[in-house]
Formats: structure tokens, sequence, C-alpha cells
């Protein structure tokens, strides 16, 4: 018999970058029934929907609103739901890390569509029945950064779409 997950509360973030994503696409619409199946199948309740129509690939970061509602202990939220980290952040690693190392920090984990940013942690002393903050780790930590920067390359690419 499957255990019944428990309810969690959940924003979920959608950035889009040009019209013509906020028309078709990659649109708000499309990535809020996306997230919207996702929240679903994580039994999570949706308290806040967040719309950024702005570039993710300058100094302020549009999703720093977001997680800044996440940090208010009243909102009671548990998880930060994205389409991908292409819609989370164009900043590469330097910004994707402390944008998710806030969320961490706070309790609120980061879930994207694809299955990319892995839940799991891993103790590297478990077997001493000890634990540091240096010896647990995400083992998706790798892939997400190198997902970071390649969303941070595709602004640079001539034969992308420019989607920032």
């Amino acid at each position: 018999m499957h255990e019944q997950l428990a309810r969690r509360n959940a924003v979920i973030a959608i950035r889009v970058s040009s019209d013509k994503q906020f028309q078709e696409g990659d649109s708000p619409e499309a990535q809020r029934e996306q997230l919207k199946r996702l929240a679903a199948s994580l039994n999570a309740s949706i308290k806040k929907t967040f719309i950024f129509a702005e570039s993710g690939a300058k100094a302020d970061q549009p999703m720093q609103a977001a997680i800044d509602y996440c940090r208010e202990p009243s909102n009671n939220i548990q998880l930060f739901l994205i389409k991908s980290i292409d819609r989370f952040t164009r900043g590469g690693a330097d910004f994707y890390g402390p944008l998710k190392k806030q969320l961490d920090e706070i309790g609120v984990s980061l879930i994207d569509n694809y299955g990319i940013i892995s839940q799991q942690r891993v103790n590297t002393l478990e077997h001493l029945g000890v634990k540091y903050n240096w010896s647990e780790y995400s083992p998706s930590q790798k892939t997400e950064y190198l997902e970071a920067e390649r969303a941070k390359d595709e602004l640079r690419d001539p034969h992308s779409d420019g989607r920032c």
C-alpha cells in the first residue's frame, strides 16, 4: 500500500523574458499548467503564484521576491516549484547557488518539473553515526550547477532563440 504524502504548501514561480514567450511556447499559462500538475503529484497546495516577465540574467534576480515571500514564517511554505533551472535564473551557478541556498536555509525545497534537482541528501559519515555540515551533500548539486551554467551559456549562443 502506498503511503499518503503529507500535504505541503507551495509557491510556483514562473518566468518569461520576452513578449514572444509571454504569448506562446514557454508562456506563463503553459508553465502554470505544468507546475499545477507537479504540485498535484506532490500533494502540494499552491498558496501563491509568482509570474515574472523579465530577464533572469541580470544582477537583481526576479526570483528573489518569491524567495522573500517564502522567508516569512506566516506564509508556511515548504516547496518552491519551477519549470526548470533556466526559468529560475539565467545567471549561471554564481546566481543559482546563493538563491537555492536561501531556500535551503529556511527549509524550503526547490523542485523543478524535469527532476534535475534531487531532494536526496547523503551523509558520508552516516556509518559512524555523526553528521557535520561538510559531511552532508546533495548528489545532484553538480548537475544543477552545470544546468545553470548551460542556461547562462545559451544567452551567448547566436544560434539559440535568445531566451533570457
